[in-house]
């Protein structure tokens, strides 16, 4: 039987997105890539979520990003907000948005 190695496989979750007026595409690209599994939590099988807020600019970049809520607290944070200081956004500037960010291993032994 075969079994998975790779240690940072996971899924991440869209299960919020706000804008008001128009729909925004949050989904994982070229422009929006995924946050990185940290190390640790992924060799613990530590699974959670971040919901993140933040604003766009003029430029389609990110600003003012900030946690809203994480479980378990501080596990996540960095990488989401690390993530979204390389993201692009095809909205309008001023645009507020909220992301969740769900984490989660795919991996038989952390079953």
């Amino acid at each position: 039987m075969r079994q998975e190695i790779n240690l940072f496989a996971f899924s991440i979750l869209l299960l919020s997105e706000l804008a008001v007026g128009q729909e925004v595409d949050l989904s994982y690209s070229e422009l929006r890539p995924l946050p990185e599994y940290p190390r640790q939590p992924a060799i613990d099988c530590v699974t959670g979520e971040v919901l993140a807020q933040f604003t766009v600019l003029e430029n389609g970049r990110v600003g003012n990003a900030e946690i809203v809520r994480s479980t378990p607290e501080g596990v996540f944070d960095q990488v989401v907000l690390e993530a979204l200081e390389r993201w692009t956004v095809h909205a309008s500037q001023g645009t507020e948005l909220e992301k969740l960010f769900k984490f989660d291993l795919i991996l038989d032994r952390c079953k």
